[in-house]
């Protein structure tokens, strides 16, 4: 009885959600104009719909072109419509589709070449419409929530505030800061979410507003913590019974417009449950099947009875050959950061240099994931265990090998054939974005990796050295640059590595050095600044090198220079080196014409 109970209910939940998703696209307010996005691009699909849902107007969007085929016939023949259309369309010239189709009103069709120019169009209500224009100018304020533009987790998080508060939205990136800069000027309130790097904020006045408490809330940190801190910040001013869980793979633009708190999953159970316990929320939309056992575990990690209705597909009942037809769900996939870590290979060898022995397990790491990661290791093998010192950061796509060196006592009898567990390493790795590490690598069984066929692989010599001459730090251009030289008689690859502190360890990409070669490595710091460093102080500079097979660790304490001058030939890209020799010869040619007519 009680599985025929489930079965019941579980029908009349699809059922109440086609009819959902149906309403939600064809039945919305009968007076309301339409607002037609095409475009690819998930900023304009954002800002439009944002702009619906603060107008009270329809929206709708094209997956593909027989999803704008099927959407058009939905549209009454007397409708107002604005089109907007990006330089990345869907259908390009949607307009003539509306033509052939015999509506009675000419569509106001808006083109635009990016969301930058979007916004600008609906912030400065660039609409010929009328009501729409008088819907904008009647919601007119200085309000503002500036969003980093490079990932969607703050802006899907945002978008109820935004529409319950009425904020105009903004994207910042290099290109918009400008234009974004003179609009703050006369802000009224500001709200800045994102991961947005130091110097990009510091470009738009961002420590002057916040001195003038223009600045109402800000959310910088990491963008899952900004994600799960907006979505808290909101459930707290606005308590509701109904939220809406949703990935950023599978975003349901309907649902950002019904003003009620979303719940974005990538990963972070515990997280995510916390918040849903601490909060009102009872009863959830959950967009798209494919979630449902995330739903509930997090009902059960949260201790609630929620209510879930899945939002699985879409309906469409006045179209000729359609009807009842089970359609996709209407969602876009949006960009997200993803951390993830894999264990490469792990050898065992002898290392030899000059007329020395050290024993060493290497382990080479790869960031598979779209972020920097940082990632702390704990490798055990009998009854020993090595450890990292502190944690590592590993670029996007980069590979990093640690060696961990076995000390001498340990190495008798850590080959021992004899004995099936001598072979055995288990390497224990937690990894993320940020402090705490909340993931672990794990295999197949969802425990630690365990390397059980690690054998004395191979014996190397490798007598290659390297020499740290110097640190700078460049506040203006966010850069770590170490000089370092090769004075060996083969090429080195080197990986460079500074620790600041636990929050702050920055990592080079790996180089090679030629034999007597001298070369500046950058690392890149985009979140870190100048008032972090001391520079009376000598900081940690490591550098993992070697020869093509081998990896050897030279450590260093330095102080670190601040390079002040921002064309230091420390910071010059081979370009830059061409026209700065350029200059010079033509100041030295000057000079010498003008010795020569002294001499005349």
């Amino acid at each position: 009885m009680k599985k025929n109970n489930k079965s019941n209910f579980f029908n009349i939940t699809k059922t109440i959600t086609i009819l959902f998703v149906l309403l939600s696209i064809i039945s919305l307010n009968a007076n309301a104009d339409t607002i037609i996005l095409n475009s690819k691009n998930w900023q304009d699909l954002y800002l439009s719909s944002i702009l619906a849902g603060k107008t009270n107007n329809k929206f709708l969007y094209f997956l593909n072109l027989g999803d704008a085929e099927i959407k058009t016939q939905t549209l009454k023949k007397n409708e107002t419509i604005i089109i907007l259309e990006s330089k990345n369309p869907v259908v390009k010239n949607y307009n003539k589709v509306i033509d052939v189709n015999g509506f009675e009103k000419k569509p106001e069709t808006i083109y635009y070449d990016d969301y930058k120019e979007l916004q600008k169009i609906i912030l400065e209500n660039n609409f010929k419409t009328k009501s729409l224009k008088e819907k904008l100018n009647n919601l007119k304020n200085n309000k503002y929530f500036i969003l980093y533009d490079k990932y969607s987790l703050e802006a899907l998080s945002a978008a109820p505030i935004i529409l319950k508060e009425n904020y105009k939205v903004l994207f910042l990136n290099e290109k918009t800061k400008d234009d974004i800069k003179k609009i703050l000027k006369n802000s009224d309130e500001i709200i800045i979410a994102g991961h947005i790097p130091i110097r990009l904020l510091r470009d738009i006045n961002y420590n002057k507003l916040k001195e003038e408490g223009k600045v109402k809330k800000e959310f910088l940190n990491y963008p899952i913590d900004n994600a799960y801190n907006i979505t808290t910040y909101f459930v707290k001013k606005y308590p509701s019974e109904w939220g809406v869980l949703m990935t950023p793979e599978r975003v349901d633009l309907y649902s950002l417009q019904e003003k009620i708190p979303v719940f974005l999953y990538v990963g972070y159970l515990q997280e995510l449950s916390k918040i849903i316990q601490e909060s009102k929320v009872e009863k959830f939309e959950v967009i798209s099947g494919a979630i449902v056992n995330i739903a509930k575990e997090l009902e059960k990690k949260s201790g609630k009875d929620l209510k879930l209705i899945v939002k699985y597909g879409r309906t469409i009942t006045k179209i000729k050959g359609l009807e009842g037809e089970l359609l996709e769900l209407d969602t876009i996939r949006t960009p997200y950061p993803y951390s993830d870590l894999k264990i490469e290979k792990v050898e065992y060898y002898i290392l030899k240099e000059n007329n020395t022995e050290k024993k060493l397990i290497l382990i080479t790491f790869k960031n598979t994931g779209n972020v920097n990661s940082r990632f702390y290791s704990n490798v055990e093998y009998k009854d020993n265990s090595l450890s990292d010192n502190y944690t590592h950061t590993i670029l996007t796509g980069e590979t990093f090998s640690i060696p961990y060196y076995i000390e001498e006592k340990e190495t008798q009898n850590f080959l021992d054939n004899k004995n099936k567990n001598r072979n055995e390493v288990v390497i224990n790795t937690k990894f993320d974005m940020a402090l705490p590490l909340r993931k672990n690598i794990l295999n197949e069984e969802e425990v630690p990796i365990i390397v059980k066929e690690i054998t004395e692989k191979k014996t190397v010599e490798d007598n290659s050295n390297i020499i740290i001459k110097k640190v700078e730090f460049n506040d203006q251009r966010g850069k770590f640059i170490v000089e370092i030289k090769n004075p060996s008689e083969n090429n080195v690859k080197i990986k460079t590595e500074i620790y600041i502190d636990e929050n702050n360890v920055f990592t080079s990409k790996e180089e090679t050095l030629k034999p007597n070669e001298e070369k500046n490595i950058i690392l890149e710091t985009p979140y870190f600044e100048k008032s972090q460093l001391n520079f009376d102080k000598k900081y940690s500079i490591t550098v993992y090198y070697g020869l093509k097979d081998t990896y050897k660790i030279k450590n260093i304490n330095m102080k670190i220079l601040e390079a002040k001058n921002i064309f230091s030939f420390a910071i010059l890209t081979p370009t830059t080196y061409a026209i700065t020799g350029v200059l010079i010869i033509v100041v030295l040619l000057i000079i010498l014409l003008l010795l020569k007519k002294k001499k005349k």
